[in-house]
């Protein structure tokens, strides 16, 4: 199996080939950056993947952003192609309301839910991951059995801050 150098440019090169040639450097391509490539791509109003890949095999992508956003711009504020089209996750209230309405009454309630119907765009399977520092309490107080006690949840959360989470 061919191990390969991966560019800043996601360019996947064999290391044989790259060895062969020669080639001393790989030409930095310089990216728009990450705020104004993801307002221009979410101004394409594309709804999917797929249709991202289409785009960018159609010739008609600025040649300053990257068809491969997830590595060009990892570290500098990359959260998911949805993000990067535009379709984003609702905030941490409305999504919580969302969730309430499904009555549903554990987290197996929750995986079973979205294996049985299709998951809006704008809901996260992981609501303890993107929401951990706005808001999350746990499952309890964003979807289940807290739904009638806040002041149970307020408790809770003065005794996480005291203890030095957050």
């Amino acid at each position: 199996m061919s191990k390969f150098i991966i560019t800043d440019c996601g360019i996947r090169i064999p290391i044989d080939l790259y060895s062969k040639f020669g080639v001393r450097s790989i030409v930095k391509r310089k990216w728009l950056h990450f705020e104004g490539a993801r307002e221009f791509v979410k101004s394409l109003n594309l709804k999917s993947l797929k249709e991202w890949n289409k785009y960018c095999k159609s010739g008609n992508k600025p040649r300053n952003i990257p068809s491969n956003p997830y590595i060009s711009y990892k570290d500098e504020g990359w959260m998911g192609m949805k993000n990067w089209m535009g379709r984003d996750f609702l905030s941490f209230e409305e999504a919580r309301e969302f969730v309430r309405k499904l009555e549903l009454k554990s987290t197996t309630h929750w995986r079973k839910h979205w294996i049985k119907n299709k998951k809006p765009f704008y809901i996260t399977v992981s609501p303890d991951r993107l929401y951990k520092d706005k808001g999350w309490i746990n499952w309890g107080w964003f979807a289940f059995w807290l739904i009638f006690a806040p002041p149970i949840a307020g408790i809770y959360m003065a005794l996480k801050v005291l203890k030095g989470g957050k």
